[in-house]
C-alpha cells in the first residue's frame, strides 16, 4: 500500500477492523486517526495508528469511580479472561 497521494486514514469504526487494517498501515507509515475505536489493544499497537476516544480500560475506571464515591455503590468486578484479577470495590 504504497500511495503518496494519501496522506492518512481517518477511520476504522471499529477497533478489531482498525486492529486489522493497522496491520496493513503500518508497514506503509500511513497514519490511521480511529473516532471511535476502544480497545485497550489499540494503545502501543503501532506508532502510525491514533484514536481520539479514551480506552475501555480509562472508561470503566471512570465509571467505577463514579458509582463509588457519588452513588456509593459497592460493585464485583468478573472476567473470564484468564489472568484478570477480580476486584470488590
Amino acid at each position: 500500500m504504497i500511495n503518496q497521494e494519501v496522506l492518512g486514514v481517518v477511520g476504522p469504526y471499529a477497533s478489531d477492523v482498525t486492529l486489522a487494517a493497522g496491520t496493513v498501515y503500518t508497514p506503509g507509515q500511513l497514519v490511521a486517526i480511529s473516532p471511535i475505536s476502544t480497545s485497550v489493544k489499540i494503545s502501543n499497537f503501532s506508532r502510525y495508528i491514533f484514536r481520539t476516544v479514551p480506552s475501555d480500560f480509562m472508561a470503566a475506571r471512570a465509571l467505577a469511580k463514579y458509582m463509588v464515591e457519588n452513588l456509593q455503590k459497592k460493585m464485583r468486578l468478573f472476567s473470564s479472561i484468564p489472568k484478570v484479577t477480580i476486584v470488590s470495590l
